[in-house]
């Protein structure tokens, strides 16, 4: 996405603000990344039920759950993610990666949801389930079964459903304020250069994770609740997607900056 030159943001409600931010020099990042959300906030409404945000959160709750059986790997035969015999954390990242874009894919994958939701499941496991088994390389099933069954606990999958859904946020926000960053970097400019940009970059990253805790709040009780009246189906998953992309919405919209209509 970075080589690709986008045109610059619509002076529209809501964008008016990331605009002034951009431009003026007593803005902080935290600003601009306020700012951005909230005029992004509308985009939330329209994806709640994409089927790769949906498909890609539930088989985060598949890998998890069916990590408290030690038939780990036929487990997950079942839903069609055949993982072998693994020999590293990386390989069995791999098979879940393409996995997870082979069924996107047939599921109707939309530029650029289905890339979002690719790379956050991706970087979701590599942060979590891959730091947690024996090693990057060595590590055998039982390895990877168990730093997935760290998360299958219902507070702890409530911080991989977080960690999900802040990195959505962040990828959805970067879409829309990259339009405007790149005519931004340079002498005189509001990121004078590519250090500046990067504090930007990190304040909203932090800003959806920060956002993302209302997530946390009720995944937990939700992936309990779930597992314990049965498997938690893909339509099970699309009405908890629903919602919590209407709760970030609304966390957005809480700090929504007012104009003139």
């Amino acid at each position: 996405m970075g080589h690709i030159r986008i045109a610059r943001l619509p002076k529209v409600r809501g964008w008016k603000e990331v605009i002034s931010l951009l431009s003026t020099d007593d803005s902080s990042p935290g600003d601009i990344s306020s700012a951005t959300a909230k005029a992004a906030k509308d985009y939330f409404g329209k994806i709640k039920t994409d089927p790769a945000l949906v498909f890609a959160y539930w088989l985060l709750t598949q890998i998890t759950h069916k990590a408290r059986t030690v038939d780990f790997a036929d487990e997950l035969s079942q839903i069609g993610l055949n993982i072998g015999e693994v020999t590293s954390a990386l390989g069995f990242l791999s098979n879940i990666a393409n996995f997870s874009r082979v069924q996107i894919k047939l599921r109707g994958e939309s530029f650029p949801l289905s890339e979002f939701a690719q790379l956050s499941l991706r970087e979701v496991l590599t942060e979590t389930i891959g730091q947690h088994s024996k090693s990057l390389f060595g590590t055998t099933n039982e390895d990877v079964r168990l730093a997935c069954r760290r998360y299958s606990n219902p507070n702890q999958f409530a911080k991989l459903a977080r960690l999900y859904f802040s990195k959505i946020t962040n990828r959805i926000l970067q879409f829309f304020v990259s339009k405007e960053t790149p005519n931004q970097v340079g002498k005189g400019r509001k990121f004078e250069d590519v250090s500046k940009l990067s504090s930007f970059n990190t304040a909203l990253e932090g800003y959806c994770y920060q956002s993302a805790k209302i997530v946390e709040e009720f995944a937990g009780g939700w992936y309990s609740k779930r597992n314990w009246q049965g498997e938690i189906s893909e339509s099970d998953a699309q009405g908890f997607v629903a919602v919590a992309m209407k709760k970030l919405r609304a966390e957005i919209a809480r700090e929504e900056w007012e104009d003139e209509d």
